[in-house]
């Protein structure tokens, strides 16, 4: 059980985004702005589920369901969290806690901070989230569903049209497009990244936006990851694999899988339905066809809606 305490010195102390906060208990809630430690309250371990639920909550209330209502106090008004996160809704805040809740086994306090952070990153591109509107970096789009209805997104190298440092804009709309196809909201994804015709610019030897992204995998897109699938990986990306592998969170490591073109035919043939498999392998054909050019190419960049319908992949103004 978590218990709310407050240390009213500590108000002027630190940068606000600095200070540690937690979720209330359900027994207890702090008003006001003073800095908020966490405590554990150890009598509390042996009292029932149903002896802690506040009035309203039902008695059958999920770990995950209770622990996304605590984490939803912290937005009520003179709760740490109100006004964070832009204009985000109350439906995108809500989201956001069951997919930290399930990257973090339904456990509040480790989500807290993570929380924030995913916040304040969402209320710095705020404009982004709002307006869905990028410079088209290359063909990142959801491309399909495998045969549990996870979203499946794709990119080809060949078809970079700009920096790495640039693609940012692109990536966040499209794990949005992602976020819209999942039932609820939550869930995971898999990522494919073919590195087939891949050309390194001199902008993109600088790890630092590789590592900002894969920051926001771990907060505002936790748990959404499911597997990373890297195909034909060159040799000469080695560098910036070599610079940025240390730096990447070892969750993000544990789900990225290098194969070849065939071996991730095989794998999507057993992860997708026939459809969704078939048009993933055409594009990956497509990309490596000679006779084919980019033109050519970017009138077949389409990706799915949540009914699986293809549609534009960049909305039409």
């Amino acid at each position: 059980s978590v218990v709310v305490c407050v240390d009213p010195g500590a108000q002027n102390s630190r940068d606000a985004d600095d200070s540690p906060v937690v979720a209330p208990a359900d027994t207890a809630s702090v008003v006001g702005t003073a800095s908020v430690v966490v405590c554990v309250d150890p009598g509390a371990q042996n009292s029932s589920d149903t002896d802690d639920l506040p009035v309203g909550a039902p008695a059958s209330e999920s770990d995950e369901d209770r622990g996304v209502r605590e984490l939803m106090d912290l937005f009520l008004p003179g709760m740490p969290f109100c006004g964070l996160g832009g204009s985000s809704t109350e439906s995108e805040r809500r989201s956001l806690c069951r997919r930290l809740l399930r990257k973090n086994a339904c456990s509040v306090v480790p989500c807290v901070p993570r929380l924030k952070h995913a916040l304040n990153w969402r209320a710095k591109h705020d404009a982004l989230f709002s307006e869905r509107r990028f410079a088209v970096a290359g063909d990142y789009r959801v491309i399909g569903a495998d045969l549990d209805r996870r979203p499946v997104l794709y990119t080809c190298m060949k078809n970079q049209l700009l920096p790495y440092s640039q693609f940012r804009d692109q990536q966040v709309v499209t794990m949005l497009h992602a976020i819209d196809n999942m039932p609820g909201g939550a869930g995971a994804a898999i990522q494919i990244c073919d590195l087939h015709g891949m050309r390194l610019r001199m902008a993109d030897l600088n790890p630092a936006p590789l590592v900002e992204w894969a920051r926001s995998q771990e907060n505002y897109f936790a748990g959404m990851m499911l597997e990373v699938i890297i195909i034909d990986m060159p040799r000469m990306a080695s560098y910036l694999k070599e610079a940025v592998w240390p730096l990447m969170p070892a969750g993000v490591k544990q789900r990225i899988k290098f194969m070849s073109l065939q071996q991730a035919k095989e794998h999507l043939e057993t992860a997708c339905d026939a459809e969704v498999a078939g048009r993933i392998a055409e594009v990956m054909e497509q990309n490596r066809d000679c006779s084919i050019s980019l033109e050519e190419r970017q009138q077949t960049w389409t990706r799915v809606d949540h009914s699986g319908t293809p549609v534009p992949m960049v909305a039409q103004s």
